[in-house]
């Protein structure tokens, strides 16, 4: 009786799903995680961009500063 291997019952099927849908969630979940970071990290680095310009078109730097600060 308990050596009839023909196929899995309901409950190792409903085991092996939950382990495998498990597997499915977590990999969504990194995906997701990467994908937030990636995205904040060029929200950063373009503001960092434009701001970077902006002190180069404007010539707002420590040097510029300093001149002005001390012609006052």
């Amino acid at each position: 009786m308990l050596l009839n291997h023909k196929g899995n019952t309901l409950i190792e099927s409903l085991f092996a799903l939950s382990i495998y849908l498990m597997i499915v969630v977590y990999f969504v979940e990194s995906l997701t995680v990467l994908n937030k970071a990636q995205l904040r990290f060029r929200y950063v680095q373009e503001n960092s961009n434009k701001q970077e310009l902006r002190i180069a078109e404007e010539g707002d730097d420590l040097q510029s500063k300093l001149k002005e600060a001390l012609r006052s």
